[in-house]
């Protein structure tokens, strides 16, 4: 299994129409995708989710990447190396 990427670059000026075919290419990896909810199962728009890695030698979390949810309370990381183990905190702070 594998991760397809492509990095397109475009640049439109006024009045063009731009096409442009992309192909992608295969990479290792995955995605974790992953959703964050209420107690009443509400969705958690705004909470910051953080992707630590694990040092096998030391058991040390290492922050690798942060990303806040979206307003259905999901987050994605993708992950370049699938042997090693990582850790997802959620954080959130509602408002008063």
């Amino acid at each position: 299994m594998g991760t397809y990427k492509d990095t397109m670059n475009v640049k439109i000026n006024q009045g063009e129409l731009v096409s442009k075919v992309s192909v992608l290419k295969k990479q290792m990896g995955s995605v974790v995708i992953g959703t964050v909810l209420f107690s009443n199962y509400r969705p958690v728009n705004g909470a910051t989710a953080v992707l630590f890695y694990i040092d096998t030698a030391t058991k040390e979390r290492i922050p690798l990447s942060y990303t806040f949810t979206d307003r259905d309370g999901q987050f994605i990381f993708t992950l370049k190396n699938t042997n090693c183990d990582y850790v997802i905190n959620i954080v959130y702070n509602e408002e008063a």
